[in-house]
């Protein structure tokens, strides 16, 4: 830590996180009482201010590069946390309450809405792999640092130009469904969750289902954003575990 503090080297790993529980918390809330829509807009600007700090961050020193990457990360999170809530609740609501559709396909639209993940982040290797292989004048390992901090702003500039239609398509192209909850509080007829009856039934006849959804989600994020917080430390204790001589040392 000879060029940037200690402190600041760690927030690179959990402010992301951080800013993931706050989105959570808050755009959960503003999506209630100002409509999904209007929520999922907000994520996807603050996703997008995000991306394009991440890409474009700089500083005349590496300890304010460093500062820079973590704020930028710390707002591309609060608008990854946004997300959470607004798109679990627009994937389960996309439908007309009471409908075939609703009733046979809504657990399948939610659990789809949220194994994108899996595919974004293959993606996203892809384009890293792909990246390296194209600013390094060599073609393969080792990689230099010219090679790395351009395909760096490469892949995200990529992720910018994705969230931008996403942008463009939740503002102006987006309608909510007929009698669903993207409408408003206010203007919601009948807002699902907020009246005592349906509260009481949801926790007196599905209780079983609530717990067991929501203790499996708990289990599969300690291990997901547990791995992805520490995952150096893992592959660092790992490459330890190696025995030297089969390692490939450029």
């Amino acid at each position: 830590y000879t060029e940037c503090n200690e402190v600041w080297t760690q927030t690179t790993d959990y402010f992301q996180v951080v800013g993931i529980i706050l989105g959570q918390l808050t755009v959960g809330f503003l999506g209630d009482w100002l409509g999904r829509r209007w929520g999922m807009i907000q994520d996807a600007v603050v996703m997008l201010l995000g991306t394009i700090m991440l890409a474009v961050a700089t500083g005349t020193t590496t300890k304010g590069w460093v500062i820079m990457y973590a704020i930028s990360q710390l707002v591309f999170g609060f608008g990854v946390g946004g997300e959470y809530p607004m798109t679990g609740a627009q994937a389960a609501e996309k439908e007309v309450p009471g409908s075939k559709a609703d009733v046979l396909h809504r657990g399948r639209n939610v659990a789809l809405a949220f194994t994108m993940q899996g595919w974004g982040q293959l993606a996203n290797l892809g384009v890293l792999m792909v990246g390296l292989l194209a600013f390094n004048s060599k073609g393969s390992g080792p990689y230099s640092h010219g090679a790395a901090g351009a395909t760096y702003r490469f892949s995200f500039g990529c992720i910018a130009v994705l969230i931008a239609w996403m942008a463009y398509y939740r503002t102006w192209r987006m309608k909510p469904v007929t009698g669903s909850k993207m409408k408003p509080v206010g203007q919601a007829d009948r807002e699902a969750g907020r009246e005592a009856a349906s509260f009481k039934l949801l926790v007196t006849h599905f209780w079983h289902r609530l717990i067991g959804t929501s203790v499996s989600w708990y289990c599969n994020d300690f291990l997901f954003y547990g791995n992805a917080t520490f995952r150096n430390s893992f592959i660092r204790y790992g490459r330890a575990m190696i025995p030297r001589q089969h390692l490939r040392v450029h």
